[in-house]
């Protein structure tokens, strides 16, 4: 496994790890609340099914850019997570 493998399969064990409810996603504005709750329960269904997370760890060792962003989507989770926990 290369360096960048091992790094990827690091993060999501991390995000594994971190067991978020979507009822403890509560905003004043209605809309912005569905919305981050829309996205947090796409991540939740992508770090838990293999094939995704297969597919992505292909993208994330072939392109340094793509690796940036999706590290900027785990920050996003774990700072969600941080925040209404």
């Amino acid at each position: 496994m290369g360096k960048h493998t091992l790094e990827y399969w690091k993060k999501i064990k991390e995000l594994r790890y971190l067991k978020m409810d979507l009822n403890s996603i509560v905003k004043d504005n209605k809309e912005k609340e569905i919305e981050t709750r829309k996205i947090i329960k796409l991540f939740l269904i992508c770090i838990n099914n293999k094939d995704i997370l297969e597919g992505c760890c292909v993208l994330y060792n072939k392109n340094a850019i793509i690796r940036f962003g999706m590290s900027m989507v785990f920050k996003y989770y774990i700072s969600t997570f941080n925040k209404y926990k």
